[in-house]
């Protein structure tokens, strides 16, 4: 990596952070999940309580949130859309 876009990167992660913007990323095909530190902070969690898959993003969805998660999903995998977007909530560390 060039050291133009090694301070790219850290202007962009200075700006996510100063922003107060929580990031999560998946790979579909090895179930890995990255999430900011910001995301976690949000929640609550230390980066060693929210292991890094999927499934602990999705058990702390709001139960009657998860299908709108899963119609998401499932127009992103079957090509109806290129973009996963959603509106969900989320239970905190602290149950609310």
């Amino acid at each position: 990596m060039t050291k133009i876009h090694k301070r790219d990167n850290i202007d962009i992660n200075h700006i996510i952070e100063s922003a107060h913007v929580g990031i999560w990323q998946w790979d579909l095909t090895s179930n890995y999940a990255f999430y900011s530190k910001e995301f976690r902070r949000q929640l609550g969690y230390s980066k060693v309580e929210f292991s890094p898959t999927f499934d602990a993003f999705y058990y702390r969805v709001h139960p009657n949130d998860r299908g709108l998660i899963d119609e998401a999903i499932i127009n992103c995998t079957t090509g109806n859309s290129n973009l996963f977007q959603c509106e969900y909530r989320m239970r905190s560390k602290d149950g609310q």
